[in-house]
């Protein structure tokens, strides 16, 4: 546990034997602020336990995770999200995802996203273009900040889902959740939906 403040010059774990080195990171309970890149290499071990990891750089970063997957991610990148903000290098995987401030920007392979929940506040930004999201949790939207394109979004939790989207419109929605409601708090838009046998939808506004 602890805080682990890693500045501008990020973080690059490489496969363990190079150099001698076993490069692998027990994060446990820690803190973890990064300002730079985030690059894992196949063989390069993170192991994230219940750690927070904020992305709170104030240029463009990159994250490549090598396959490792994340606990809590947080993007809090203060750069202009026209120019870049946090952009992903592979697929990424976490427990929970939160954007307070600027981009999480998918698009550069159409990257697939899995997560618990997905939060996104009003000065955060969310490019998933052509990839695929799975999420497990929760939902929140802001207002008019997500880009869907083409990406496929996918409900696949085990117990209920509570989706808010603040007139956020889904593009392509598959919901595949057999173990609790999924509940539509507001009005919400869906161009393309499929949901399985033995998903409830509770819908608590409009929905179309």
């Amino acid at each position: 546990s602890g805080t682990i403040d890693i500045g501008t010059g990020g973080l690059h774990l490489i496969e363990t034997g190079t150099y001698g080195y076993t490069n692998a990171i027990d994060a446990n309970s820690s803190t973890i602020y990064i300002a730079g890149n985030w690059q894992v290499d196949v063989g390069g071990e993170f192991n994230e336990g219940t750690s927070t990891v904020t992305f709170d750089g104030s240029s463009a970063q990159t994250i490549t995770t090598g396959g490792q997957a994340f606990h809590n991610l947080i993007i809090n990148n203060t750069y202009a999200p026209a120019s870049g903000g946090v952009t992903l290098a592979d697929d990424i995987t976490a427990s929970n995802i939160t954007i307070t401030d600027g981009l999480l920007d998918a698009t550069a392979a159409d990257y697939n996203i899995t997560t618990g929940n997905l939060a996104i506040q009003d000065d955060g930004e969310l490019n998933a273009r052509g990839g695929f999201v799975n999420v497990t949790g929760d939902i929140y939207f802001p207002t008019d900040n997500i880009t869907m394109s083409s990406s496929q979004w996918f409900l696949n939790g085990t117990a209920a889902q509570d989706i808010t989207t603040n007139g956020t419109d889904f593009g392509n929605l598959t919901i595949n959740n057999d173990g609790g409601a999924v509940t539509f708090r507001d009005n919400a838009t869906i161009w393309n939906t499929t949901w399985n046998d033995g998903s409830e939808i509770v819908v608590s506004d409009n929905m179309t």
